[in-house]
Parts: C-alpha cells; sequence; structure tokens
C-alpha cells in the first residue's frame, strides 16, 4: 500500500535554513540528490529529507544521497510530497529526476480577449516548457514555446496570438519532466475580422488572397508543399493535380490544371 500520511510537516523557522520542494507522481524508481558542501566548508548541505510527510532516517553526510523511493510502500502513480530541508547558503541539485518522479504542471487563469492577448498563470516544479496551441485547420498547431524557470510560485504569463476571421481557440500545453504532458481546456473569442476568401489566376498561375492571410498548401497523400503568410502564392512550379488548402481558418480541395501552352 501506498503511504498516505496525514499530518504536516515541521516547517523550520530559522533563516539559516532553507528548503526544496517537490511534488510528482511516483515512477517506480529512486531519486538521487547531489548534495554539496556548504559554503563554510565544514558540513554537507543537505540537513533532512521527508517523503509524504514522513522523515527519512538515511545517510545525508554523502556527496550524492539516494532517497529510496522502492522501500517506503510506493506504488507506481502514486502521489509523492518531497522536502528536502538545507541549509542557506547551498542547494542540493536533483539528479536523473525525470527517471523517478512525473513532474506536474498547474496552469490556471487562462484567458483571451477580443485583440488575441492571451494570459495565463502556471506554478511549476522544476523547469519546464509551455506550448501555446491553436485549434485550425482542423488540428491543433504550435504557434511558439516558452521556457519557464521561476518554481513553487504562480507565475504570470502572456503571449499575442494573431486571430483569424470568425471563432479563434486556444489552449496551453506543458511538457514537463518523465515525459509528463498536461493539457490545459480551451478557451475560445472571436474576431470581427472578415472571411478571407481567393481566387486563382490561371494566366500567371498566381494563387491571390483578398487579405494578407496564412496559408498552407499539401499534395493529396499529406506531404507539405509550401506555406507562408501573404497576400499571393505563386504556384508555378506546382504541377497538375489537385491540392488541399489551408488558410484563414478553411481547408479547401483546389485543382490546378494549366492551359498545355503554359
Amino acid at each position: 500500500m501506498a503511504i498516505k500520511l496525514l499530518f504536516a510537516f515541521l516547517l523550520f523557522s530559522s533563516i539559516s535554513f532553507g528548503h526544496l520542494h517537490i511534488d510528482g507522481i511516483y515512477k517506480g524508481e529512486n531519486l538521487y540528490v547531489q548534495n554539496p558542501i556548504s559554503e563554510k566548508g565544514n558540513t554537507f548541505c543537505t540537513d533532512s529529507v521527508y517523503v509524504n510527510g514522513a522523515k527519512l532516517e538515511i545517510s545525508i553526510q554523502l556527496s550524492v544521497i539516494e532517497i529510496p523511493l522502492d522501500r517506503l510502500g510506493l506504488e507506481k502513480n502514486d502521489s509523492l510530497n518531497i522536502v528536502i530541508y538545507h541549509k542557506k547558503d547551498c542547494n542540493p541539485i536533483l539528479l536523473h529526476v525525470f527517471k523517478s518522479i512525473t513532474i506536474p504542471i498547474k496552469v490556471r487563469s487562462l484567458e483571451v480577449n477580443s485583440t488575441g492577448l492571451m494570459t495565463w498563470e502556471t506554478m511549476i516544479e522544476a523547469p519546464c516548457y509551455l506550448i501555446v496551441q491553436q485549434y485550425k485547420w482542423n488540428r491543433w498547431i504550435n504557434l511558439d514555446t516558452i521556457q519557464t524557470d521561476k518554481e513553487a510560485v504562480f507565475e504570470a504569463y502572456s503571449y499575442q496570438v494573431e486571430l483569424h476571421s470568425r471563432s479563434n481557440k486556444f489552449r496551453i500545453q506543458g511538457l514537463g519532466y518523465g515525459s509528463f504532458k498536461h493539457t490545459t481546456h480551451s478557451i475560445e473569442t472571436k474576431s470581427l475580422e472578415s472571411k478571407v476568401s481567393f481566387i486563382i489566376d490561371k494566366s500567371n498561375h498566381v494563387l491571390n488572397f483578398d487579405a494578407i492571410t496564412c496559408y498552407e498548401l499539401y499534395d493529396m497523400t499529406g506531404e507539405l508543399v509550401t506555406i507562408g503568410k501573404d497576400k499571393s502564392v505563386s504556384l508555378s512550379k506546382f504541377k497538375d493535380r489537385k491540392y488541399v488548402l489551408c488558410y484563414d481558418n478553411s481547408t479547401t480541395i483546389i485543382k490546378l490544371k494549366w492551359n498545355k501552352k503554359n
């Protein structure tokens, strides 16, 4: 059975102590901690280790400490709360933490306004990546990746997205240690932009949009043949055949058939 202790940690009030706090999911491996010498040079950094509220009786006078999670009656996917108390003038370092623990990512207050400004707050227990995604052309598309570094507090983030016509849908996907992936709920805003249309100028082999738009063009095997953002696309290098055109918030099939003299 997994350890489920309900009593709280003893919190040190002395300013000479700090603590490293980790919340995660047990993956079946032990955790290792690099334990440097304090700046005073006469003792190791770590003072004590608690797992799910219980102090571990382990040797901490070592340069590398093994936290024996496999001896605590834990089962895979059990929740873990680890606190490493240490001296204020030094910091223990987690080694290969992703092999031992899946560290979750918390996202709250996710919003987007009518101008496309996304805002949210994220709390992490270790550095991770936040991927801003937009639902367009019948799939989620990665817009940008943001690296986070502030831990154990909710940090505010913002990102300016580009809106297409009509309804726009966005979300945040967090990638953390242990291949942990957290995907938020989607948020939505409506744009006042007019729907983009297009015509194909066969004489000049050009596809013309009536406004600047992002676009992607695929052949019928699903291979991407061109991508960009513009008001026109040169089609002169493409053969007579069908293609899938993605633009604005629309997806359609176009058939190119040039005059033989061209």
